[in-house]
C-alpha cells in the first residue's frame, strides 16, 4: 500500500518535524508513506478564497487521477481507531493502491478540493493546526496498521 500525505505549508516547529520523522520510520514497516509539502500562499484580508484556490491548484498537481483522495476537513466523517484499518484497505483498492491524505493550510481547503475528494475525513471536531494534524494523522495511521496486524498498540 502506498500512502501520500500532502500538507499545504511546511512544518516550522522542530518538535513536530521530529515526531513526523519518528512516525514515518515506524510506518515504513507497514506501507510506503510519503509526506509532501505543497506551497501555501499569503492570505490577505478579502483574498482568502483566492489563496485557497491557489493552494489547491498547487496540491492537485501532486495527486494522480486514480488516487483515492481523502481530504481532512472538520465537516468530514470521524472514524474510530478500529474503523480506520478497514477504511484504509477499502480506499487502497479504490485508489489502485495509492491513498492521498490532503491537509489544508491555515485557511482550510478550497471547495474544489472537497469536491474532488473521494472521502472527507475529520480527525476531530476541534480546530487543529495543520502541523499538529499532520503528526496526529501519521500517529493514527501507525495505530491502524498495528491494529490490522494484530500487534499490541491500541490502548
Amino acid at each position: 500500500m502506498k500512502i501520500k500525505v500532502i500538507g499545504i505549508g511546511r512544518l516550522k516547529d522542530a518538535y513536530l518535524r521530529e515526531m513526523e520523522a519518528d512516525y514515518l520510520k515506524r510506518l515504513s514497516r507497514f506501507a510506503k508513506v510519503e509526506v509532501v509539502e505543497s506551497e501555501d500562499f499569503p492570505n490577505r484580508p478579502g483574498e482568502e478564497e483566492k489563496a485557497m484556490a491557489r493552494e489547491w491548484e498547487s496540491a492537485s498537481r501532486l495527486i494522480k487521477p486514480t488516487s483515492f483522495l481523502c481530504a481532512l476537513d472538520p465537516r468530514g466523517k470521524e472514524l474510530s481507531s478500529h474503523e480506520l484499518p478497514d477504511f484504509l484497505e477499502k480506499a487502497s483498492i479504490k485508489g489502485k493502491g495509492e491513498i492521498v491524505f490532503l491537509i489544508g493550510g491555515s485557511l482550510g481547503l478550497d471547495e474544489k478540493a472537497r469536491r474532488r475528494a473521494d472521502f472527507l475525513f475529520s480527525l476531530s471536531k476541534l480546530t487543529l493546526t495543520h502541523g499538529f494534524a499532520r503528526v496526529l494523522l501519521l500517529e493514527q495511521l501507525y495505530r491502524a496498521f498495528k491494529i490490522a496486524s494484530g500487534e499490541p498498540y491500541d490502548k
